[in-house]
């Protein structure tokens, strides 16, 4: 029996009978605190974009951009509803996502994420409060 090639990933499109290599050390698990905003520095200035976070574990999420960051970035990930609320990473993977104008970027966390970071994010803000 052969290795199976390192270009697979669990997450990426598989076609035929492909093989799946997931080599995510924790499980994704998805969010209702989906709105985000995705920074990092470029010619001395401060860049920020929405972002949309798809999943999160802890140590990487996954989510939709418009607008590619250079590569090799210190990218910082912070929720939407609390910017205090972050996480530093780096870009690992990056692919066209079936909605138009959206890319879908793997980010890789620097250490593990936060429990505030994805506690908030994963059980959202209680309005009923």
């Amino acid at each position: 029996m052969s290795e199976l090639p390192r270009r697979f990933r669990g997450d990426v499109p598989q076609y035929g009978r492909a093989p799946v290599l997931d080599r995510r050390q924790w499980a994704r698990e998805e969010v209702r605190e989906a709105e985000a905003n995705l920074s990092w520095m470029q010619r001395g200035e401060m860049i920020t974009v929405r972002a949309r976070l798809v999943d999160l574990s802890l140590g990487g999420a996954g989510i939709l951009i418009r607008t590619v960051p250079p590569r090799g970035a210190l990218l910082r990930l912070a929720l939407a509803s609390d910017a205090a609320v972050r996480v530093d990473g780096r870009a690992v993977g990056m692919r066209p996502h079936p909605k138009p104008g959206w890319l879908f970027l793997h980010l890789q966390f620097q250490s593990e994420c936060p429990r505030a970071f994805l506690e908030r994010a994963r059980d959202g803000i209680d309005d009923e409060d």
